[in-house]
């Protein structure tokens, strides 16, 4: 009974961490008109090249997007908002792999589809994407993850105070995603950042 008391602890901590988590970064996502009408008011240089970035979001510009611009001042010609789901089954059939919207002048959201039992490898899928119209290159692509890094709020606490420090723990300590998608190391760069939770 001690043995499942600690599990649940564990699992009920990791559900709250991360759905904390998740709704703190969805405050700080943009609506793709709002962001690229303040790239074109600012002035913001775009620089040749291609810059892939992984996200969660699906339907707005994600926080790691936003902070490029805010911390290097520029951002890439051709921009990709890549997302990975797995779904409730086994195997994703190749024809249903991939999907791409272009949501903006070259901005492009990716959203990639595996089942459960298949091991991701996203450079390999990256270049299927040819085959279905996408005529952009991504063997010299840039791929772009946060490293996130949580800390209590000062106030407006979403996980208990007992909890924090456990599933700071749990989330530091979880596979990074250059390990998990099988990202080429040398066109791959991690932004370490604190969320407030």
């Amino acid at each position: 009974m001690t043995f499942g008391v600690i599990v649940f602890v564990f699992m009920t901590t990791w559900h709250t961490g991360i759905k904390a988590v998740r709704q703190k970064l969805e405050l700080m996502t943009e609506s793709a008109d709002q962001f690229f009408g303040r790239l074109a008011e600012n002035k913001i240089p775009r620089v040749p090249g291609t810059g892939v970035f992984l996200t969660r979001m699906t339907d707005k510009i994600p926080p790691p997007i936003i902070d490029h611009v805010a911390q290097v001042g520029a951002l890439h010609e051709t921009l990709i908002a890549l997302t990975v789901v797995f779904e409730e089954v086994p195997r994703v059939q190749r024809t249903n792999r991939i999907e791409i919207l272009n949501l903006f002048e070259s901005f492009w959201h990716i959203t990639i589809h595996y089942g459960f039992m298949e091991v991701p490898d996203l450079p390999s899928v990256l270049q299927e994407a040819k085959e279905v119209g996408f005529a952009v290159d991504l063997v010299d692509a840039i791929f772009f993850a946060s490293r996130d890094q949580v800390t209590g709020a000062k106030s407006g606490w979403r996980v208990t105070r007992w909890r924090l420090p456990l599933f700071a723990f749990m989330f530091r300590n979880s596979l990074r995603m250059s390990d998990l998608f099988n990202l080429p190391p040398r066109n791959f760069l991690e932004i370490g950042r604190q969320v407030e939770i």
